[in-house]
């Protein structure tokens, strides 16, 4: 059930919003190809978007920012992103 703009909820419409072209050319340079398994890139996706939080703010540990960042980020379907991935993939190549 879509919630937000068509997303499951907001936090999840705002994370792909974000990730752009910028996950695409990331996962581009990625050895394992991810891009045709759906589980794969959810997982890809959730630890890409953790690793960036971690390097702009500057910690790994706790703090109101960190675990306001980490509390919205539990909220996010990443598996749904990675239907979104895989299917606008599908489309490139029809």
């Amino acid at each position: 059930m879509a919630d937000y703009n068509g997303w499951t909820n907001y936090e999840t419409w705002l994370v792909n919003l974000w990730l752009g072209e910028d996950f695409r050319i990331y996962a581009e340079e990625q050895p394992d190809s991810f891009a045709c398994d759906q589980y794969k890139l959810s997982q890809a996706l959730k630890d890409y978007t953790e690793e960036t939080v971690q390097m702009d703010t500057g910690s790994v540990e706790g703090g109101l920012t960190v675990d306001l960042l980490n509390a919205a980020l539990s909220a996010v379907n990443w598996y749904e992103i990675a239907g979104h991935y895989v299917r606008a993939e599908a489309e490139e190549d029809a």
